[in-house]
């Protein structure tokens, strides 16, 4: 499970998780490495779900970098979470 996504499930602070996001996944999305890895360890997320979320984040590492680009994952991480959580129920 990467950091960001523990830190996302567990609430922490946005900044906290864009600087985990920073080192472990926004690079790894500049240099074109698989967004679906950002949602690894989420539960209750549908191949729909994933698939949307993929999407949005792909797009965000086509138009951003760096910490603008880990501020942006911030927001898609979240709404996984919320997804995460209306699965759950």
């Amino acid at each position: 499970l990467p950091i960001s996504a523990e830190l996302a499930l567990a609430g922490a602070a946005p900044e906290r998780i864009m600087r985990a996001l920073e080192t472990e996944v926004a690079h790894d999305l500049e240099a074109g490495g698989d967004p679906r890895r950002l949602f690894a360890g989420i539960p209750y997320l549908t191949e729909a779900d994933l698939s949307a979320l993929t999407t949005w984040a792909a797009w965000e590492a086509s138009v951003c970098t760096g910490r603008v680009l880990a501020a942006a994952l911030v927001a898609v991480l979240h709404r996984a979470v919320q997804v995460s959580r209306m699965g759950a129920r």
